[in-house]
């Protein structure tokens, strides 16, 4: 019961850029979108986030639309780094909260209906932005990587730093039109940023 109690502490006990969310209007916000999502299917169980399949449907929609307007689209795809010897060393249930702790980070700067984050994987995340600027959309891109860099996920008094590694991707105003090329270019620039070290990005 102690355990349980401390899970559900870790969930709203969030530090972000040295300042305390728990109670404060941004996770009011974050909580509404997540009701919302429930009731239409479309929520994560674990994290909050959008699901897989709504990752898919939405993000066809949007290239269907940018190809015909020739408008951009950019997708970042997020991945833990070393997420596996974070679950050894501090327990799965922590690795879970720490989860629910990036799909929050990256909720907090994604606003309004044209941005979403989904969960594309078991620690793994995907964003996707429209109705942008191409140095608009990779700007928001770099910004939300340095947020979720300046977070730290809080466990018994420790600070665990988070450190990810991204891949962004554009669609070439609307020459890319499918999903899955363009989610298979994000993949391979988050490769690159695994290969160059991890901890940073990479654009195609």
């Amino acid at each position: 019961m102690q355990r349980q109690q401390r899970l559900h502490e870790q969930q709203v006990r969030v530090h972000v850029c040295g300042r305390v969310h728990d109670k404060g209007m941004q996770a009011k916000i974050i909580s509404c979108r997540q009701t919302e999502r429930k009731e239409l299917g479309q929520c994560d169980q674990l994290t909050g986030s959008y699901t897989e399949q709504f990752l898919v449907d939405t993000a066809k929609a949007w290239l269907e639309e940018a190809a015909l307007c020739n408008h951009v689209v950019i997708c970042a795809t997020i991945d833990i780094d070393y997420f596996a010897s974070v679950n050894e060393l501090y327990g799965h249930p922590v690795g879970d909260q720490i989860l629910v702790h990036l799909a929050n980070v990256c909720e907090e700067l994604l606003q309004g209906e044209h941005a979403f984050v989904a969960r594309a994987g078991d620690d793994e995340f995907a964003v996707f932005w429209r109705y942008c600027s191409f140095e608009g959309g990779i700007d928001q891109a770099i910004n939300l990587f340095t947020h979720i860099q300046e977070s730290a996920f809080i466990w018994e008094d420790e600070v665990i730093p988070l450190s990810v590694s991204m891949g962004i991707a554009h669609n070439e105003l609307g020459a890319i039109n499918k999903f899955e090329e363009l989610f298979d270019l994000a993949q391979q620039a988050l490769k690159q940023s695994k290969h160059k070290g991890r901890n940073q990005y990479s654009i195609i």
